[in-house]
């Protein structure tokens, strides 16, 4: 068995184990705004509400599904995914994301300068508004 714990094995390497038969194991990074993602938020409060989807151990809800994938000759072959939601790796996510917001709204609100990598993080979770005497930043919406 091949465990990747490093990255994410491009669509060829991923190929070439299941054409050959591999077992294997790899991480899967799930882009902002992917339909991953959405459909990942989409399923928490359903997976929540599953006792059964709850590990005990690790604490974390599990989701396992299949997939068909085509080998080069062909052939389809099932292969497993497994969904992972930790809830409070995600509320502490949530709550970075609200400092972070609120920390830069109130240095723009102020006037003072913001750290360009700070902006660019918090840039989507604020909006510009026009008021007469200049464009001034609001928060686009709490979350947490």
């Amino acid at each position: 068995m091949l465990i990747s714990d490093r990255g994410y094995p491009s669509n060829a390497m991923l190929n070439k184990l299941i054409n050959d038969d591999m077992t294997f194991l790899t991480g899967c990074p799930i882009a902002v705004g992917s339909n991953e993602e959405k459909w990942i938020f989409a399923q928490v409060r359903e997976l929540e509400r599953r006792t059964q989807a709850w590990d005990r151990v690790h604490r974390v809800y599990s989701h396992t599904f299949t997939e068909s994938w085509q080998k080069s000759n062909k052939t389809t072959v099932k292969v497993y995914s497994h969904l992972f939601y930790d809830p409070e790796h995600a509320q502490a996510v949530r709550s970075n994301l609200n400092s972070l917001v609120v920390q830069v709204f109130d240095e723009l609100s102020h006037g003072r300068k913001v750290d360009q990598r700070l902006f660019q993080e918090a840039r989507p979770y604020l909006k510009e508004v026009v008021t007469r005497r200049d464009i001034s930043i609001k928060p686009r919406k709490r979350y947490g």
